[in-house]
């Protein structure tokens, strides 16, 4: 009895050796298969839970890198949208503020305008020379000379406030439409700095607004546009130091609307005329970037 139990025992740990020795025999494709399941359900399937217990942590935190850098794009996107908002709201304040103060202005100018008038008819009655060519009163002569200072103060004082509210509202509408740009809102932007160009045509923001209307122009895909305004900045603010950005600017529009003859100028006007700046660097690389293809 005992010798049969060993026996059985031994058959049971011989048939596994003996099947694989069978399925090697045969290289039956269904049996490699089967053999192939096997190793998925026993070990193998095991060894990829272990790898994906192992690699789960660094997929989370790449996965969660993503959802930050995401995150963060768009809070970026936000920031800027409220920061338009909020300058737009302190743009139709001001112009409120300002109409409000050039009623102001119009109605003091007026009424120092009156003053000055009835003044010059008080000294032409009271200060002519009397009978015996003497002035009638020295001391009243001393004072309409006071009043007509103080009117000149006023007069300067009202001009300067005028002055100072209308710098404020230029600043704000440029910062409003490069804001806009800045934000991917292309129209919108390309409207603004339109409107602003035309309010303050020499003001003094009006080279930079020129340079990123051609911007938003470019990214509409309007080349025409955008050498007309990189045009104009480039003959109208000849001391803008906008030039040699506008002027590499200017070569990349014509370039990208098939241009090449006219990119190459600009280019080399560039290289000309500012040849120590950046823009002057980078024309320099895409002059023979087009000397290359040309070559081809």
């Amino acid at each position: 009895m005992a010798r049969r139990a060993g026996r059985k025992t031994d058959v049971r740990i011989l048939l596994p050796v003996k099947a694989i020795r069978f399925f090697e025999s045969k290289r039956s494709p269904a049996l490699s298969v089967a053999a192939i399941a096997i190793c998925l359900l026993a070990g193998c399937a095991s060894s990829k839970q272990e790898t994906w217990a192992e690699d789960k942590s660094g997929v989370l935190k790449k996965l969660e890198l993503q959802h930050e850098l995401s995150s963060d794009n768009n809070s970026g996107i936000m920031t800027l949208q409220q920061q338009v908002m909020l300058i737009q709201s302190q743009l139709l304040a001001q112009e409120r503020k300002l109409n409000a103060m050039e009623a102001g202005q119009r109605a003091l100018d007026s009424s120092l305008q009156e003053a000055v008038s009835n003044l010059q008819a008080l000294k032409s009655k009271v200060l002519g020379p009397s009978e015996n060519g003497m002035l009638v009163d020295k001391e009243l002569a001393e004072k309409i000379e006071k009043i007509e200072a103080s009117i000149e103060q006023a007069k300067a004082a009202s001009s300067s406030v005028a002055a100072a509210s209308k710098n404020s509202e230029e600043e704000n509408a440029y910062t409003a439409a490069y804001l806009e740009l800045k934000s991917g809102r292309y129209d919108e932007a390309i409207a603004s700095f339109l409107t602003f160009l035309k309010a303050y045509p020499d003001g003094g923001f009006s080279d930079q607004a020129y340079f990123w209307l051609g911007e938003g122009y470019l990214a509409k895909n309007m080349h025409k546009e955008a050498v007309n305004s990189f045009n104009t900045l480039i003959n109208t603010f000849t001391e803008s130091p906008k030039l040699p950005a506008a002027q590499l600017k200017l070569g990349m529009a014509y370039e990208q609307n098939g241009q090449i003859k006219m990119a190459i100028e600009s280019y080399k006007a560039l290289l000309r005329d500012h040849a120590d700046s950046d823009s002057a660097t980078v024309a320099g690389r895409r002059l023979s970037a087009i000397t290359s293809r040309a070559k081809e």
